[in-house]
């Protein structure tokens, strides 16, 4: 297999008694691979070839190049399946390990994640399952009300006024819990009375 570059080309006559050389350059066709951010795959992180990728990233790929990912799970997620954009990019989309060879065009692959829980217990507001309640749990759960696709979240750990539904009245309660408002300090935060 020959790479991109200059090449010498010998040719030799069977009894050795001629030659002649030429030089030969060589292209191959280059593509992007583009490693895409999508709200499933706020979980983990990418390695492409050994190097880690972040969501966005483009790599310049020779047609035919090897090209080995892996997905990586942050503390609290589990990989479930590869999204990729070129169908002639030929790999186990359920391998958290999977590697290919480039087709001839451009590959934009996302790896998706989900949040593992813990049945037995939870942290209120705690709506990712990381263990720690921030500010982007009230994100998640901004998210998940407004409809975004792929939310998932730990519907128990939102329902952070008590009342069995998850709704506007637990990211309320959940921002300014966060944010140190008097009154918020502990969570669930339940309201009598409630019109």
């Amino acid at each position: 297999l020959i790479g991109p570059g200059k090449v010498e080309i010998t040719v030799t006559t069977r009894d050795g008694r001629y030659s002649d050389s030429i030089w030969v350059t060589v292209k191959t066709d280059r593509y992007a691979l583009t490693i895409s951010e999508s709200l499933e795959s706020i979980g983990g992180y990418v390695n492409v070839n050994g190097a880690r990728a972040g969501g966005g990233q483009q790599f310049d790929m020779a047609s035919g190049a090897i090209v080995a990912l892996k997905a990586e799970p942050y503390e609290g997620y589990k990989f479930v399946r590869w999204e990729c954009e070129n169908s002639d990019a030929k790999f186990d989309r359920l391998s958290a390990m999977p590697w290919f060879a480039m087709p001839d065009g451009d590959v934009s692959v996302s790896p998706v994640f989900e949040l593992t829980f813990k049945p037995a217990a939870f942290l209120y507001g705690d709506v990712d399952g990381n263990g720690r309640v921030a500010p982007m749990d009230a994100t998640l759960l901004s998210r998940y009300l407004a409809g975004w696709p792929g939310v998932v979240i730990n519907r128990a750990a939102a329902d952070v006024d008590g009342d069995g539904e998850v709704t506007p009245f637990d990211l309320a309660i959940l921002q300014r819990h966060i944010a140190g408002w008097p009154g918020y300090e502990v969570l669930p935060h339940i309201i009598l009375n409630r019109p």
